[in-house]
């Protein structure tokens, strides 16, 4: 992937992609104008234009890179950069920015540290044992898979954006799982 990728900076080629999102599900011919790639920590990032603006993808995530045939025209307003520099900057200073209120379970407690890196002093619990705290998180993205990972033992009470994605990843799972059944015959 790399190659390819260094060789459509190069030539200024489009390059379709299948990069892995959250929870390992890819997403195919995604197909992007590669400005350049950096390396920051021993890993490689490409910094591409997708529908006209920068983006930043993980080379290791990528499960895929096909060069196209297809040129792109550089904007010759973009400096990689000063880019890079403001990017790596946001993304140290919003790290661990994203704050998430939840109740923790009581079973859930002893293992929070196992499951959440940034984990703010416990309250004190409630009548059924639960226990609301912060949790601190780099981005609504990682927090959503992260608390996914968790399933019932943490509720979050806010963000409710946050909330509203949970929801949204647990019934496309569950429509998923729900079709399955039918087209492989096990149709309840």
């Amino acid at each position: 992937n790399l190659h390819v990728l260094q060789q459509g900076a190069w030539q200024d080629r489009k390059v379709k992609i299948s990069y892995r999102l959250p929870l390992g599900v890819g997403m195919d011919n995604l197909q992007i104008d590669p400005y350049g790639l950096v390396a920051k920590a021993g890993a490689w990032y490409l910094v591409a234009a997708r529908a006209g603006y920068p983006v930043v993808y993980r080379v290791a995530n990528l499960l895929d890179a096909v060069l196209c045939e297809e040129t792109f025209a550089r904007s010759t307003a973009f400096d990689l950069a000063a880019f890079w520099q403001a990017w790596c900057a946001g993304y140290e200073r919003e790290r661990v920015s994203y704050p998430v209120r939840v109740r923790v379970a009581p079973q859930m407690l002893p293992l929070l540290r196992l499951y959440f890196s940034q984990v703010e002093a416990p309250g004190e619990p409630d009548v059924d044992g639960w226990v609301t705290m912060t949790l601190r998180f780099e981005s609504l993205e990682n927090a959503r898979g992260k608390l996914l990972a968790a399933g019932r033992a943490v509720e979050v009470l806010e963000p409710e954006a946050l909330r509203y994605s949970l929801i949204d990843y647990a019934q496309q799972v569950v429509a998923f799982y729900e079709s399955t059944k039918v087209i492989h015959g096990q149709q309840s």
